[in-house]
């Protein structure tokens, strides 16, 4: 079996690169040092850390999430339905004045096995604590060891929809009461966005967004939502590997809307040379940038990527 890409990733202070693969073994993560893919440097690049995710070799990583306060910490779902969180001890030595980073060990801060794998995750905002969504449209919670803290079922209204169990297939934690999830059918490549707020008493709320992604028959991959937090703007980027478009969600006054863009301010991939669709893999939103982009007469923006 070849190794299979499933994704990269960065931690919060951008300076390890995070790959996920799939193995004839089981699922391995690779750690790299940003520093050490520089042009600058004349040393074979390597990864300075691999780790077995999974004791299973017909295991499958499904996700791994970086904590967004911590650099780390990492969180992985695998197809075997273990959910695991963890921690990697650096060494930081100056070498020729470059900052190598080496590895002086790793921990695993906590594993859960769930009846149903888990097939996404996302940390809280402040990376406190991480929530898992199933194979079966459930979703939990879980601290950083992951100690289980609650389980919310999957929404009627979809699970009555035609009778067909969903799954989830990509989720993000807005707040402390807010989360959005994408759910698709066992059987089939469409996909549903739903908000859930849950409360302290009484049963969870959920808004639906049916019409936010558009997905194609002409992709052949399975289906994978991927939601991008602008938390500074109260913006959600939301793509799906199976959409050549990606459409934005708002919050203004309270309440999430999807946000109805302008032809020529629509977020889409080219076609291909042969006029066939172009599909994304991931999204990734570049705000370092200074270079001011001339918006009409007088205005001027930072160009974001």
């Amino acid at each position: 079996m070849r190794s299979e890409v499933v994704s990269l990733g960065t931690n919060c202070s951008g300076r390890t690169l995070s790959v996920l693969l799939n193995s004839a073994c089981g699922p391995f993560v690779y750690l790299y040092d940003f520093c050490a893919l520089s042009p600058d440097q004349n040393e074979e690049v390597g990864p300075f850390q691999s780790i077995r995710l999974s004791a299973t070799d017909s295991a499958r990583g499904n996700e791994l999430q970086w904590n967004p306060s911590n650099e780390s910490v990492f969180a992985v779902v695998n197809s075997d339905g273990t959910s695991s969180t963890y921690a990697v001890e650096f060494i930081v030595t100056v070498f020729f004045l470059v900052v190598h980073r080496k590895p002086k060990k790793f921990d695993i801060l906590g594993t859960s096995r769930l009846k149903v794998p888990g097939t996404c995750l996302s940390w809280s905002p402040k990376g406190k604590q991480l929530v898992v969504g199933d194979a079966h449209g459930s979703i939990h919670q879980f601290k950083p060891e992951m100690l289980l803290v609650r389980s919310i079922g999957p929404p009627s209204s979809i699970d009555a929809k035609g009778n067909v169990l969903e799954r989830c297939v990509g989720i993000c934690w807005l707040s402390s009461t807010e989360f959005l999830i994408a759910y698709a059918p066992l059987s089939g490549e469409s996909l549903t966005v739903s908000l859930l707020r849950t409360r302290k008493e009484g049963p969870p709320c959920w808004t639906h967004f049916d019409d936010i992604i558009y997905c194609s028959e002409q992709c052949a991959s399975p289906q994978r939502a991927f939601f991008v937090f602008l938390l500074q703007w109260n913006l959600v980027l939301c793509g799906s590997l199976r959409s050549s478009e990606v459409n934005v969600l708002g919050k203004r006054e309270g309440v999430w809307k999807v946000w109805s863009l302008n032809d020529n301010s629509r977020i889409e991939l080219p076609l291909k040379s042969t006029q066939d669709e172009n599909f994304p893999c991931g999204i990734c939103v570049e705000t370092s940038s200074e270079t001011l982009v001339r918006m009409g007469e007088y205005q001027e923006l930072v160009n974001i990527l």
